[in-house]
């Protein structure tokens, strides 16, 4: 679905400029390619004090929030539903880690207030108002869809527990 090195993906994202919020700049420790067999890394949700704070980072403030598009393409109903537990909106919803200073536990973000809406191409063709062909896409049915293509023992169980949003401090 996002694409490979030769294959075009079916998900665009758009830049996500800030629309409320406060920046600052805060000082972590450099940055090292992590140790060890275990193929997953875990980022804390909290606020991590280094001992040496040599490396500024402009951030934002928690609270602030940015508005983006999402553009896909020829996705199913389950792919969908996957593409939604990516973005944090399942149960529970998980949060996602972008950006420098992850291990820091910075870069937290939890997507609120998303719309889903879809358009029908010959509609679109049809008609001389184009917001007819737009309609609402039902998530409860593509999560629901998502999840019978998902194992019980899968990692997503892991990922909500160790990435819950109630866990941001």
């Amino acid at each position: 679905m996002f694409g490979a090195m030769g294959y075009e993906g079916q998900i665009f994202f758009s830049d996500a400029p800030m629309v409320e919020g406060k920046t600052a700049v805060h000082f972590i420790s450099a940055q090292h390619q992590p140790k060890g067999d275990d193929a997953r890394r875990h980022y804390p949700h909290a606020l991590q004090d280094r001992r040496d704070p040599t490396w500024p980072l402009a951030v934002t403030l928690p609270g602030s929030r940015f508005n983006f598009r999402l553009r896909f393409e020829n996705l199913t109903t389950a792919e969908m539903g996957l593409l939604l537990l990516a973005l944090g909106q399942g149960d529970p919803a998980i949060c996602l880690k972008i950006g420098a200073g992850k291990s820091s536990g910075l870069g937290a973000i939890q997507f609120n207030r998303m719309a889903v809406e879809q358009v029908i191409v010959a509609d679109l063709y049809a008609a001389y108002d184009s917001s007819a062909a737009w309609m609402s896409v039902d998530t409860a049915v593509c999560l629901t869809a998502a999840q019978k293509l998902l194992r019980p023992d899968d990692a997503l169980s892991r990922l909500q527990a160790d990435l819950g949003c109630g866990r941001l401090r």
